[in-house]
C-alpha cells in the first residue's frame, strides 16, 4: 500500500473520529508485509509473504480516552466504528492526564525496505548446516527466517503528524 493511500486512510479515519465528536483524536494507519522462510523437520519447507492493514484509533472526550484497533473499514464500517468508540469513551474514567501528541513531525525509515528472499534462504540454510555439522543428533522441528516491513500514516486533531 503507498504512502499517499496511508495518508488518506487516516485523513478518513481522523475525519470520522471529529465526525463522531470527539475533541482530540488519533488515527495511525499502517500496512505489514511480512515475508518468511519456514524450515521443518531439519528441512526448508514453505516461502511466503503475509500482508495486513489495520487503523489504530484513539480520541478523548471530556477527560475520558477510548482506543481501538480495526481492519481496513469501508467508509460506512469506519464511521460505525467511530461513533462506537465515543459512546465507549463516554463510559471511561475521566483522567486529566489523557493526551494526544501535539505538533510533533516525524518521517522515519529504518532497515531494508524489501525482502531479499536469497538472504533468507541462505540465512535458513547456515542454520541448518550448523545444526547438521555441529549437533547432528538434533532434530529441528520448526524455524523461521523473516523479514518485516512497516508502514504507517499517524494524525492528530493537535497538528501531530509522521510516517514511516
Amino acid at each position: 500500500m503507498g504512502t499517499m493511500q496511508l495518508q488518506a486512510r487516516a485523513e478518513a479515519a481522523l475525519a470520522a473520529l471529529r465526525a463522531a465528536g470527539f475533541e482530540h483524536a488519533q488515527a495511525v494507519a499502517s500496512n505489514s508485509v511480512q515475508t518468511e522462510l519456514n524450515a521443518q523437520d531439519n528441512q526448508p519447507s514453505l516461502l511466503r509473504s503475509v500482508e495486513s492493514a489495520t487503523l489504530s484509533l484513539a480520541g478523548i472526550v471530556d477527560g475520558r480516552m477510548a482506543r481501538t484497533r480495526v481492519t481496513s473499514p469501508d467508509a460506512a464500517g469506519l464511521q460505525q466504528c467511530a461513533r462506537q468508540l465515543f459512546q465507549d469513551a463516554l463510559g471511561a474514567p475521566q483522567d486529566a492526564a489523557h493526551a494526544l501528541s501535539s505538533g510533533q513531525r516525524a518521517r522515519v525509515t529504518q532497515g531494508p525496505q524489501e525482502a531479499d528472499p536469497s538472504q533468507l534462504t541462505g540465512a535458513l540454510s547456515t542454520l541448518l548446516k550448523f545444526r547438521a555439522e555441529a549437533t547432528p543428533t538434533m532434530h529441528l522441528e520448526s524455524a523461521i527466517a523473516s523479514h518485516e516491513r512497516r508502514d504507517f500514516h499517524l494524525l492528530t486533531t493537535r497538528g501531530s503528524g509522521g510516517a514511516g
